[in-house]
């Protein structure tokens, strides 16, 4: 791969129109722009950009300014010389390495991307409950009729989006938690061929958001508990690794939210004088993604026949000194589909 060709044909002005960006995207064997704002690097475009604004009401003779991507995965310079970076960026391309706010060199990610060739199987090591009994209300009016796991996206349910994620690490065999429409999330799995092994888990009140496993069977095993509106695109092995290496009892996933504040901030000490100014700096906070991977130690801790949250689980953990860790992913990884307005951003 010739990068430094790759960085010449893909780069581009912040001020050209979309509708040209489009025609050239389409020209492009690597389907992603580098966008610069005069000689300074400015973030990266795909189609996927394009395509939420158009929906967003942009007009494609405007420049693709607004709608670039400048929270964009990037590696420094000194990062990507000492190989100080992670392997794994999903389906993203290329990664541009940043020198001085300009692009030294790309890092090309397309034979990394997942294939069940260079996977490793977690067939056998844990098991996978999805939770799938919510009447998903932020996802009105679309649950009104369907229940949220069956809610379309790109030619696939978002509950089927889930299974195959972690079908890649040759999971296929899941439990389901059931309750509102029900009969609905049975039936459509029970109508069509499919090679996943279900099992369903029903809910004769409503559990919570983990409170399902309490009657469940780990055969000494960790469990990934899932939910269907938060789709990550995630190496659910390596989740699995630091899991096992660390003797955690219970992990969540937590999605790492970066906020550049755009100026100096003052510290304090108590009387008010200044210690230092931090110019310009990065803010990371972890969210919590949703997504857990629950030991059968952890789990002992879920009351019968109550609803209980896996917030719940965590605090119970906390307070019997039971081990709780944090695995980070990028937020580029995460989309969060359980808002009406998140999902119609995806189409």
């Amino acid at each position: 791969m010739n990068k430094q060709k790759i960085i010449k044909e893909n780069s581009v002005q912040s001020s050209i129109r979309i509708i040209d960006a489009l025609n050239l995207l389409d020209k492009l064997s690597i389907k992603t722009l580098l966008v610069h704002s005069s000689d300074k690097f400015f973030g990266t475009l795909t189609d996927g950009d394009i395509r939420r604004g158009l929906i967003d009401k942009v007009d494609i003779n405007d420049s693709i300014k607004s709608i670039t991507n400048q929270k964009c995965q990037t590696i420094s310079h000194k990062d990507f010389q000492i190989k100080n970076f992670s392997r794994y960026f999903g389906q993203i391309d290329i990664v541009p390495v940043i020198k001085n706010s300009q692009i030294s060199d790309i890092y090309s990610n397309i034979n990394q991307k997942f294939s069940k060739n260079n996977l490793m199987s977690l067939k056998n090591k844990c098991d996978v409950v999805v939770m799938a009994g919510g009447k998903g209300t932020r996802m009105k009016p679309l649950t009104d009729f369907i229940p949220k796991p069956l809610v379309p996206l790109h030619g696939k349910t978002l509950i089927e989006h889930v299974m195959e994620n972690f079908s890649n690490f040759e999971i296929n065999n899941f439990s389901i938690s059931v309750n509102y429409k029900s009969q609905q999330i049975i039936n459509h799995f029970k109508d069509q061929s499919h090679f996943y092994d279900l099992n369903y888990l029903h809910e004769d009140i409503e559990m919570g958001t983990i409170g399902a496993l309490q009657n469940f069977d780990f055969n000494n095993r960790p469990v990934f508990v899932a939910n269907c509106d938060s789709l990550i695109d995630l190496d659910y092995y390596d989740m699995y690794k630091f899991h096992k290496d660390n003797n955690f009892d219970f992990t969540v996933a937590g999605c790492e939210d970066v906020i550049n504040v755009p100026y100096g901030v003052c510290s304090v000490d108590k009387n008010f004088r200044l210690t230092e100014i931090k110019e310009k700096p990065q803010i990371v906070n972890l969210i919590n993604s949703g997504l857990y991977l629950c030991g059968e130690k952890a789990a002992s801790l879920i009351p019968k026949n109550v609803k209980f949250h896996a917030t719940d689980l965590i605090s119970s953990c906390q307070k019997n000194n039971f081990s709780v860790g944090v695995y980070r992913f990028r937020k580029d990884q995460w989309r969060d589909v359980g808002i009406f307005s998140e999902y119609l951003s995806y189409l």
